[in-house]
C-alpha cells in the first residue's frame, strides 16, 4: 500500500522547490499539532491537510526577517492549496487501494491540482469591483494554466510567442476603467476560444503583455477571446511584487523566460522554464537598499544620494523587466569614471543617461527600452553614483583573486572584478532569470 508519509514529503520537496526553501529542517511534518511543546516550534507556521486518518500537518518556519507582508501571503496561500491538493489524494485513497507504484503519479496530481487552487483562491479573494470580474463565472485555472505553459514553448513563423492577456466578465467596464489618456479598444466580431490554437495564434501575435493585452471572458466551459486593448504606455509596467491599487483582474504575461500569472498588477506566480516559482522579491528590494545607502570609509555613501523606497522597488521592476529578455546581463553600480576607467575595458562611453526608475511617462518608456537594448549586449552596463547609465559592454578586467562565487562565467567575472573593490555594488542577471547582487566577491542574495 501507498505510504501516505512519502506522498507527504513530496509535497514538502514541491514546497521547497517552488518557494526555494534551502534548509530542509525548515519543513517537516507532524502529528498533533497543538499539542507539541511550542518552543520547538517558534517561528513556524502549521498547515493542517484535511481528511488524514493522522492528523498530520505540514509546519513551515520563516527563515527570512525581510519576508514582506506581501511576500508572506503568497507563500502562506501557496503552502495551503499544496495542501488543499494532498486533502484531494488522501479522499482517494481513504475511497479506494492505492499501490505503491502509483505513488509518484500521486505526487504529480498534488502539484496539478495546487496551482489552480492557487491562483483560483488568490483571485477569489483579491478581485475588488472591477466589472464584477469573475463574480458569476468559474474558470478552470488548471486547464488555462496547461495552454499558457503549451503556448509558451510554440512559435509562430519561427519566433517565440511573446504575448499578454486578460481575463474579464465585461470588455466594457475594463475599457472604462483603464484610465489611460491614449487608448485605444479593439472588440472582435467573431470571438474565439482560446483552446484552439489554429484560431487564436494570429491575436496571439498582435499583443505585446506590455503595451497590448488581449481581453478573455469566461464562457459556461470555455474562454473566448473578445477585444484587444492598446495604450501609448505600458497597461501594467511589469507586475510588481506586492499589492497595488487600481485595476485587479487575472493578468496572464508569456515571455522569454516562461508565464508570469498576476492579479492586476501584483506578480503571483511564475513558471519558468515549465516550473512553478513563487518568488520573494521583496528580500531583493531590501538587499538592494540597504547596500545602495551603506555608507563606507569616512562615511562616505556607496552612491551619492540614499536611494528612495519607492525608487528601490522600482529598480526590482526594472531588473525583473532586464531579466524577462532571457539573455544574461549585469550592471555595476557605484562606478567613478576617474577612479575606475582603467579597470574596465571596449566600454561604449555614453553622455549620462538618468536610469528609469519612474514609469508610465513616454520618456521613461523610451529610456527602459534603451537600457533593455544595452543589457542585451555582450558586457556591463556601468552606472555611476548619481544613478546615471554612463556606459555600456564593458569587459571586467579581472583581479589577482579569481571569483568564487556559484554560477557561470558573469559570476565569476564580477566576483573576481569586485574583490578589490568594496565601493562597488554588481548585479548579474541569468539567462534562466535569477538575479544576483555581488559585493566585494560575496554573494549577498540569490533570487
Amino acid at each position: 500500500m501507498l505510504n501516505k508519509e512519502e506522498l507527504i514529503n513530496g509535497a514538502l520537496e514541491y514546497i521547497r522547490d517552488v518557494l526555494n526553501i534551502k534548509n530542509i529542517e525548515h519543513t517537516k511534518i507532524i502529528k498533533d499539532y497543538y499539542n507539541q511543546d511550542w518552543r520547538r516550534l517558534r517561528g513556524y507556521s502549521g498547515y493542517p491537510i484535511k481528511g488524514d486518518s493522522d492528523k498530520n500537518y505540514i509546519v513551515i518556519k520563516s527563515d527570512n526577517t525581510h519576508y514582506s507582508r506581501d511576500y508572506f501571503r503568497l507563500r502562506h496561500d501557496f503552502i495551503k492549496s499544496v495542501c488543499a491538493g494532498l486533502s484531494k489524494m488522501f479522499e482517494i485513497i481513504n475511497r479506494s487501494q492505492v499501490y505503491d507504484n502509483e505513488k509518484i503519479e500521486m505526487i504529480d496530481l498534488v502539484k496539478r491540482l495546487s496551482i489552480p487552487v492557487y491562483i483560483d483562491g488568490f483571485c477569489s479573494h483579491r478581485i475588488r469591483p472591477l466589472t464584477n470580474t469573475l463574480n458569476g463565472t468559474k474558470v478552470d485555472y488548471g486547464r488555462l494554466i496547461r495552454e499558457v505553459l503549451r503556448w509558451s514553448n510554440l512559435k509562430i513563423e519561427g519566433k517565440q510567442i511573446h504575448t499578454g492577456f486578460i481575463i474579464t466578465d465585461s470588455l466594457d467596464l475594463l475599457d472604462k476603467s483603464l484610465n489611460f489618456q491614449e487608448k485605444l479598444t479593439i472588440t472582435f466580431s467573431e470571438p474565439q476560444t482560446i483552446y484552439d490554437f489554429s484560431k487564436i495564434k494570429s491575436y496571439l501575435e498582435i499583443a505585446d503583455g506590455s503595451n497590448s493585452f488581449l481581453v478573455l471572458e469566461p464562457k459556461k466551459d470555455d474562454i473566448k477571446c473578445v477585444g484587444l486593448i492598446v495604450s501609448d504606455t505600458s497597461i501594467f509596467p511589469y507586475p510588481s511584487f506586492e499589492s497595488t491599487k487600481g485595476i485587479i483582474a487575472p493578468v496572464f504575461i508569456i515571455d522569454k523566460l516562461g508565464v508570469k500569472v498576476g492579479v492586476g498588477k501584483q506578480l503571483i506566480l511564475e513558471f519558468i522554464n515549465g516550473s512553478p516559482k513563487v518568488r520573494n522579491y521583496g528580500s531583493l528590494f531590501n538587499c538592494l537598499k540597504t547596500n545602495l545607502n551603506e555608507r563606507k570609509e569616512n562615511n562616505r555613501l556607496r552612491m551619492n544620494s540614499n536611494i528612495t523606497e519607492s525608487n528601490a522597488k522600482n529598480l526590482v521592476k526594472l531588473l525583473i523587466k532586464i531579466s524577462s529578455y532571457g539573455k544574461g546581463s549585469s550592471v555595476i553600480f557605484g562606478f567613478e569614471k576617474e577612479k575606475h576607467k582603467s579597470t574596465v575595458e571596449n566600454v561604449k562611453w555614453i553622455t549620462p543617461i538618468e536610469l528609469p526608475l519612474r514609469w508610465g511617462s513616454t520618456e521613461n518608456d523610451t529610456k527602459m527600452h534603451l537600457l533593455g537594448n544595452m543589457s542585451r549586449t555582450d558586457g556591463a552596463v556601468i552606472v555611476d553614483r548619481d544613478y546615471n547609465i554612463i556606459g555600456f559592454g564593458a569587459v571586467l578586467k579581472a583581479t589577482n583573486r579569481p571569483g568564487n562565487l556559484p554560477g557561470g562565467s558573469r559570476h565569476k567575472s564580477m566576483g573576481s572584478y569586485t574583490d578589490n573593490k568594496k565601493e562597488l555594488l554588481g548585479i548579474v542577471i541569468s539567462e534562466d532569470g535569477p538575479i544576483s547582487i555581488v559585493v566585494k566577491n560575496k554573494l549577498l542574495f540569490k533570487l
